[in-house]
């Protein structure tokens, strides 16, 4: 995956729109930074382009292993950080690997069970979850449950069942305390997608996403020559129009032996003679269009 910017959003706590599932949008959360500055902890805000999520956008820490990511953190945060990995390593499926991913602590495929990787960059494993530390509050990235509207429908209806307010993206959790979060819910969303299954959801959108670019490029690619055969269609009537006043008035001057006066009756013969050549103009057109077809 390659960095288009490094920075920090005026606003780091105000994510702005996420955008609607498309594996040609990248991972992570969502919106843009503008500025460069260094955060505290060692982390940097940055964001990516990566054609899955959305344009990922988090505090980026430079650590290369969880215990250092760990370790930056002040005691109060390290705490609530801890607690939620504990969650995620108690209900991971197997098959799944921990380790540092985006600046945050990630759980994916790794390449011995999926070669293929991540699409966008197949250097980078199949990310399938994330937890992050940011300036003023937590980050759960979901992306077990971001491309299906069924397992994102349920994590919903669980966790405000416990009546606990949930800020909730397309798959991005955010929350303060530790105290905000079922922990049960996470741990039962987590829990409930084997590694098979998430393969296969996130093969299905690829190739939804790879039918609707197609679609689109048909779609896009047809709209010029339709402009294009009306533009030329508008053309010849209006030269034929032309055309059929002009030849009217030299057959009607004709008549009158060329004579200048008499113009009004000069004026309707042509007038006549031109809706005439219109009209026989427009058949022709007609037909050559039904040809066409």
């Amino acid at each position: 995956m390659t960095s288009k910017a490094v920075g920090v959003c005026r606003r780091p706590c105000a994510f702005l729109s996420l955008r609607r599932f498309n594996p040609s949008f990248p991972l992570g959360a969502w919106f843009r930074p503008r500025d460069r500055m260094v955060r505290p902890f060692g982390h940097l805000a940055t964001w990516r382009s990566d054609p899955l999520f959305g344009t990922l956008w988090s505090m980026q820490s430079k650590a290369t292993t969880v215990d250092q990511y760990l370790a930056e953190l002040p005691e109060d945060r390290r705490a609530t950080m801890i607690a939620l990995r504990q969650v995620f390593l108690e209900k991971l499926p197997e098959g799944y690997v921990e380790g540092m991913a985006y600046g945050m602590i990630g759980y994916h495929v790794p390449h011995s069970t999926y070669p293929a990787g991540y699409h966008c960059d197949p250097r980078q494993p199949l990310p399938f979850a994330g937890l992050a530390a940011q300036k003023n509050h937590y980050s759960l990235y979901l992306f077990c449950i971001y491309g299906s509207q069924e397992f994102t429908a349920r994590f919903r209806e669980r966790w405000e069942a416990t009546g606990r307010k949930l800020d909730m993206g397309k798959g991005c959790v955010r929350f303060k305390r530790l105290e905000d979060v079922p922990l049960e819910v996470v741990g039962e969303a987590i829990g409930s997608v084997p590694v098979d299954t998430f393969i296969a959801l996130y093969e299905q959108n690829l190739r939804g996403a790879a039918r609707t670019k197609a679609a689109s490029a048909r779609a896009s690619s047809d709209k010029p020559r339709a402009a294009s055969k009306k533009a030329v269609s508008n053309a010849f009537r209006k030269t034929s129009k032309k055309m059929a006043k002009k030849s009217a008035l030299k057959k009607a001057a004709k008549k009158t032996g060329g004579k200048t006066s008499g113009r009004n009756t000069l004026t309707a013969r042509a007038g006549k003679a031109a809706k005439s050549a219109r009209s026989a103009s427009r058949k022709k057109v007609t037909k050559r269009a039904s040809k066409g077809r």
